[in-house]
């Protein structure tokens, strides 16, 4: 479509004398942020009766109440006072026809998977179910107030650090002895409640194939992540039951050495094996002697020692060191 020049009517050559500008930017291109024709193509949004939008190129800002979709969805459709809502589009129904986006002149209502970018703000709202969020091990929330954010990529920078924060604000007064309670003045049941990492949006246990002799198997998905102290405490368990059985491998071979040694003598003396007599005698005494004191009784110990101070501290839930985060899960 042809568009005028400020100066109605001049042309180039007389643009060019009047040493005028000959290339400008067309007001309604879009081009160096320009307006552009996208407020008056493209979808349109039908907002509902209680809704107060404000709209530009394409961008919507929407203050209502709880609605996903439809206006006969979500807990404002139910007539709740307790639902406000603010809702940040832009790029209604980017993803329809291929990445066309719908006919011109469509009116369209929420679509959380086809809207090209959203922060959702809700004082009551199913945000699980409405962005389609597996539910984990924490579960699917409802009627619970809640902030969801989609786009293609999301993006959180903090250039003095980021904290990821779940559970009740510390020094808060005016709550009572209990602390802190969730947005409809109900009870923080967890101290701890929980946070997961759920790539894929998946959390279905996989199974998997251990090779040619070893059995299918399967493996959940999501679990607990790694405590570094304590996974780094029980390695240094194990590592010092690991050196104890070497020890008591070592004293093994040098009794065993020690056996060897007065067997070889004793035949030596005799040409054959040693009679019932001091050789037998000899060999028996070291056996005796050694093997209960530096074998048998520090093998016992060792096995005790895996199974209590490693095991049971560091591979139980019930141990205080046990290696799992109880509240963090990852995918």
């Amino acid at each position: 479509m042809a568009r005028n020049l400020s100066d109605k009517g001049s042309t180039t050559e007389q643009r060019l004398k009047e040493k005028k500008p000959v290339n400008t930017t067309p007001t309604d291109s879009g081009i160096m942020h320009t307006n552009n024709w996208i407020d008056d193509v493209g979808a349109q949004y039908k907002n509902a009766p209680n809704e107060k939008v404000i709209s530009k190129n394409g961008a919507f800002v929407v203050l209502g109440t709880d609605r996903p979709s439809s206006e006969a969805s979500g807990y404002g459709a139910k007539g709740s006072s307790r639902a406000a809502t603010i809702d940040l589009v832009v790029g209604r129904m980017a993803s329809a026809r291929g990445g066309k986006g719908v006919k011109d002149n469509t009116f369209v209502d929420n679509n959380f998977a086809a809207d090209a970018a959203r922060i959702y703000i809700s004082q009551q709202t199913d945000i699980d179910t409405n962005f389609g969020i597996v539910e984990g091990s924490i579960g699917n929330p409802r009627a619970r107030s809640a902030i969801g954010i989609k786009a293609d990529g999301v993006r959180v920078f903090g250039r003095e650090g980021v904290k990821i924060v779940t559970g009740k604000g510390n020094n808060w007064r005016g709550f009572g002895f209990k602390g802190e309670t969730n947005s409809l003045g109900g009870k923080i049941s967890q101290p701890a409640p929980g946070i997961e990492l759920i790539a894929g949006n998946n959390t279905e246990p996989r199974k998997v194939y251990g090779g040619l002799f070893n059995p299918r198997e399967t493996i959940e998905t999501l679990q607990p992540v790694a405590m570094g102290y304590n996974t780094r405490d029980a390695l240094r368990e194990l590592s010092g039951i690991i050196d104890e059985i070497f020890g008591i491998i070592q004293n093994f071979a040098q009794i065993q050495i020690a056996i060897n040694g007065t067997t070889a003598t004793a035949l030596a003396s005799s040409g054959i094996f040693p009679p019932h007599g001091a050789s037998s005698g000899v060999i028996g005494g070291v056996t005796t002697a050694g093997l209960p004191s530096q074998v048998l009784s520090p093998l016992y110990h060792a096995r005790l020692n895996k199974l209590f101070d490693f095991e049971f501290n560091y591979l139980f839930p019930f141990g205080y060191k046990f290696i799992c985060s109880r509240s963090v899960k990852t995918t």
